[in-house]
């Protein structure tokens, strides 16, 4: 049975979806399994949008949701150009990809880092979409998930709301986690790991914040501590990467790197991040935290706050990671753990050494044999 990847987008594609279907389709690849991605572009429909979100005001009072529209998804999919009496297995990202009840001949399962109801609640969407067209699109996701075959998600976070929100039996959903955006021959050997030096007048510690989103992934908190640290007489800086200028505010503590492409610039984004002394993820709403996975990856441990789905990004307990904090944690008891961390460097470097020793649990390899090997009870009763 031949088995396609399908997103709402190029999935073979590293710009898509922060790079997660392209590291799927290549990781799979080098392990042999068969699975083709799908070509689909979004942006040739977008001359029907303006058109149906008017349409859509008149008649609901929300002006958003095409990507949720029948209308969109019948367009989008008939580029996949799949036969319709061809019998495939789909694993898709997209939960409304394609529709399962009306497609006879596909087998689906979906691998998700959160449902639909997540998204427009954690999000704040729910003012640009209207509720009747809501609980349209919401009953329309349930039936998805009813006729797949198995629901795949990257968190036990949105395993919950599959079965609170939608019904679905715990026993159809697997959770596993994703792996880390960066392919194996980036990686060095484990005696070649880069370690950040020890902490002095001269080299201040260094927090590090990885994403596009400043405010949502909680840059103001990662500075407030790196501010705190300063305070504390100890030299510190926040190093940013993914933040445009003007986002930022002017503070003598942000070094800021700009975007680093990792299409083109992999070895340097990898000397960046080992050379944090921590990752931060003080995010206000995430369905799950890549940049997580990233960092420990790379041997590099991880503060964050217990938001959406960031707690199944560690593979056990925080300590042996980082740290997960509730979200109103003070600053000056984030700080302290940091500064208790790394009183006693040599300890501070043997944790650092056990993280990327312990780094087979954050590679897209091992996701997608756990993936395959689920998969393979579908295509047995086949």
């Amino acid at each position: 049975m031949k088995k396609y990847l399908i997103c709402c987008g190029n999935s073979n594609d590293i710009n898509t979806w922060s790079g997660i279907p392209f590291h799927f389709l290549n990781s799979a690849k080098e392990l042999s399994f068969e699975l083709e991605g799908i070509n689909l572009d979004p942006e040739k429909l977008t001359k029907y949008k303006l058109l149906w979100n008017l349409k859509q005001l008149l008649f609901t009072g929300g002006f958003s949701g095409f990507q949720y529209s029948d209308f969109f998804l019948r367009k989008l999919l008939k580029q996949a150009n799949i036969k319709n009496n061809e019998k495939v297995l789909i694993i898709s990202h997209y939960p409304f990809l394609p529709d399962v009840l009306n497609s006879k001949n596909f087998n689906v399962v979906f691998y998700l880092d959160a449902t639909t109801k997540q998204i427009i609640q954690e999000y704040k969407l729910n003012k640009f979409i209207s509720n009747k067209y809501k609980e349209k699109i919401l009953r329309k996701e349930k039936l998805n998930y009813k006729y797949s075959r198995l629901i795949f998600t990257m968190s036990i976070w949105a395993k919950e709301s599959l079965i609170r929100d939608y019904d679905v039996k715990p026993e159809k959903i697997k959770v596993i986690p994703c792996g880390a955006n960066i392919q194996n021959k980036f990686l060095k050997e484990k005696d070649e790991i880069i370690l950040p030096e020890s902490p002095s007048s001269l080299e201040p510690i260094k927090i590090g914040f990885n994403g596009k989103d400043w405010h949502r992934k909680g840059g103001p908190t990662a500075l407030k501590i790196v501010e705190q640290i300063n305070k504390n007489g100890i030299p510190a800086v926040l190093r940013v990467i993914g933040v445009s200028n003007n986002v930022l505010p002017d503070n003598k503590y942000i070094k800021n790197l700009g975007y680093i492409d990792k299409s083109k610039n992999m070895e340097k984004f990898i000397t960046e991040i080992q050379s944090w002394h921590f990752g931060t993820l003080f995010s206000k709403s995430e369905a799950f935290g890549i940049s997580n996975r990233e960092c420990f990856l790379l041997g590099v441990p991880v503060i964050c706050f217990d938001v959406g789905g960031i707690r199944s990004t560690f593979p056990d307990d925080d300590y042996n990671y980082g740290r997960i904090f509730q979200p109103n944690e003070k600053i000056e008891v984030m700080t302290n753990w940091i500064l208790e961390t790394l009183k006693d460097y040599p300890s501070y470097i043997q944790y650092r050494k056990k993280i990327y020793e312990n780094n087979q649990e954050f590679k897209w390899d091992t996701t997608v044999k756990k993936i395959f090997h689920n998969l393979s009870f579908i295509q047995n009763k086949n």
